[in-house]
């Protein structure tokens, strides 16, 4: 028996993984997944480490049909601020109600000036395939993922799992890189055009690289965005304006509309008070970051003209797909009644079923979430999530006895007979007295995997 519960967000990332490619399949797009547990299974990230959402590159031009196919999965674009819009330039963020984690979709990643398109046929040349959720799942190799973490590192080295990150990428290279792989590392890095952001972590380890004297455009707009506050951004659209223009940019830096602010705070909801609050931290923060913040975009426009004309230091903002409504959907968790069990097993129609090994069309996921004092919790549920595109689009959570026959699906497919039969081996119940059970449960699956459930809870 199970109560309902809510995906653990470290399931719920691992099943987004496996939705994503299996979407991305569909579609025909080529993606490959970055940082999140593909980077902890490559040991690059410790595993205690629990990633908060699925990070997805995909080439520019298949950014629109990745984004729209999850959207008619019933995920939708984060409600951003007029800043987001803006200053994001190189991703989207979907979420689903009924999910704790949040997909980003990357045309590229901040720190490669290559190319997008270019730098992601390199990655992909080098890919490893990866099994999250038991679904295969294509990444960068270990060498570029080792690369795409340290550049996520230095964009940010204030803070402190950047810094962890950083610290542990020269601890590798200086003791656990044999000399072949630093060399592809180095080439790796000319390739995809990241020798501006990384140059001075490799001088630091005795690595000689060559940066130019003055930086790219690229490279200057990197660093203006590097921070942790927007204001050079700002500042960078304040300078870009004209006329009327100029004042609008100020007046949206400064006094955003209400949406906009509880777009980025979202406590400025909670009442007139918080939302007052808030505006005043902004102006605050704004009086005091504002003065350094005009001097480093100075600074930046002076160093690219010395190289070129400054007007390429312009912010390009990634054009969005108009996201679909999200389908009506909700948590849901399945249990079965054996005999001997507390309470009678639901009715479920059984659809003529084809014998069929269950993870073409889902993925699992059995890894026990961490509590805070890092004991597992309900190790014996299974997170499954059917991948048709008709199907639930909301995980499954079998506890007890419906764990137990998803091992059994897992190994002979959706066969009531075959299933009734390894049962019967495993406790001892007459094939006749399990079989009605097992019927609701396969049929239910079944279901779960052909019809969205539109906010309906079924119990196998």
């Amino acid at each position: 028996m199970t109560d309902q519960v809510r995906v653990p967000l470290s399931n719920a990332v691992r099943l987004a993984h496996a939705l994503c490619q299996a979407v991305a399949d569909e579609v025909g797009i080529r993606v490959l997944f970055i940082k999140g547990p593909i980077a902890t299974q490559q040991g690059l990230r410790d595993r205690s480490r629990v990633s908060g959402d699925v990070d997805v590159l995909c080439r520019p031009e298949d950014h629109d049909a990745l984004v729209g196919a999850l959207c008619r999965r019933g995920w939708r674009q984060r409600p951003t601020s007029t800043a987001a819009r803006e200053f994001v330039t190189h991703s989207s963020t979907l979420l689903h109600p009924d999910w704790p984690c949040d997909i980003d979709v990357h045309v590229r990643f901040p720190g490669f000036f290559a190319d997008p398109g270019d730098v992601f046929e390199t990655l992909w040349c080098d890919r490893e395939l990866h099994s999250i959720a038991e679904v295969e799942v294509s990444s960068p190799s270990r060498l570029a993922q080792w690369l795409i973490l340290l550049l996520h590192g230095l964009r940010s080295p204030e803070l402190a799992r950047n810094a962890t990150e950083v610290d542990t990428a020269r601890i590798s290279f200086r003791d656990e890189l044999s000399g072949d792989e630093r060399a592809d590392l180095l080439s790796l890095v000319d390739d995809t055009g990241a020798v501006e952001v990384t140059a001075d972590f490799f001088r630091s380890l005795g690595v000689p690289r060559q940066r130019r004297a003055t930086p790219t455009a690229e490279f200057a707009l990197w660093q203006l965005q590097a921070g942790p506050s927007r204001t050079e951004s700002w500042m960078l659209l304040l300078t870009q304006a004209r006329g009327w223009k100029r004042l609008h940019v100020l007046v949206r830096a400064l006094i955003p509309k209400r949406a906009e602010l509880v777009a980025d705070h979202p406590d400025a909801n909670e009442g007139t008070r918080q939302l007052l609050r808030a505006y005043l931290r902004r102006l605050r923060r704004a009086a005091t970051l504002a003065p350094r913040a005009a001097m480093n975009v100075l600074r930046a426009y002076r160093d690219v003209h010395a190289s070129g004309p400054a007007a390429a230091l312009r912010i390009t903002p990634l054009q969005h797909t108009p996201s679909a409504a999200p389908a009506a959907s909700g948590s849901v968790t399945v249990d079965v009644s054996l005999p001997g069990d507390a309470g009678p097993a639901t009715q479920a129609p059984v659809a003529p079923i084809e014998r069929e090994h269950p993870r073409a069309r889902w993925a699992a996921d059995r890894s026990a979430p961490s509590t805070e004092d890092g004991q597992a919790e309900s190790p014996d549920a299974v997170f499954v999530l059917p991948l048709t595109p008709g199907g639930s689009q909301v995980p499954l959570a079998l506890r007890d006895t419906a764990a137990d026959l998803w091992s059994i699906v897992e190994e002979v497919g959706l066969d009531v007979d075959a299933v009734t039969e390894v049962a019967e081996q495993w406790w001892g119940i007459p094939f006749a007295t399990l079989r009605a059970d097992v019927s609701d449960f396969v049929g239910s699956l079944v279901a779960a995997s052909t019809t969205p459930l539109n906010g309906a809870q079924p119990r196998l």
